[in-house]
């Protein structure tokens, strides 16, 4: 997971459901374009299906612009 992960993302909560086989990821990044590759990162994966993106919202994170996101996946 930690290969798929473009400079500039920093996680901040990894949940795992282990009965489905899936992750749920937040965290913060420097732009949409870098969350935009990371979502390419894990569809490109092949230990990585059904990749989600359920939220990405401009915040002010200590007097820096950033963008939270949060994203769901299952594993294969």
């Amino acid at each position: 997971m930690t290969q798929a992960l473009p400079a500039g993302v920093v996680l901040t909560n990894l949940t795992y459901d282990n009965s489905k086989h899936q992750i749920w990821l937040s965290g913060e990044a420097r732009d949409t374009k870098t969350v935009g590759r990371l979502l390419k990162n894990f569809e490109d994966s092949p230990s990585f299906k059904r990749t989600v993106l359920i939220e990405a919202r401009k915040a002010v994170i200590q007097g820096v612009q950033k963008v939270v996101f949060k994203i769901t996946f299952n594993l294969t």
